[in-house]
């Protein structure tokens, strides 16, 4: 079994989605027994345009595959929240 590098993953989305012009306001992986899961959290103002698509897109490698929904979940006015689930490869 392979072993889980969170710190790893974590450092991964943070950069790539800052790299990429994505503004983080939260990234957290979700205590889940059964899978690896990070929630999001994103201010909807300074990623204005930005979609689950254009997330899925930057996350691509061939290390772990990002399971993306189709749509953001509205927190509040000004939030968005995602949550991924992620595989290793």
């Amino acid at each position: 079994m392979t072993e889980i590098n969170h710190s790893e993953i974590y450092n991964y989305i943070k950069n790539t989605l800052s790299g990429n012009g994505i503004k983080l306001f939260s990234l957290y992986k979700l205590q889940d027994t059964d899978r690896i899961c990070y929630g999001m959290g994103l201010e909807s103002i300074e990623n204005t345009g930005v979609t689950t698509s254009d997330i899925r897109k930057h996350l691509k490698n061939d290390k772990y595959e990002f399971s993306v929904p189709g749509d953001f979940t509205r927190a509040s006015g000004a939030f968005l929240h995602l949550e991924i689930d992620v595989t290793i490869l």
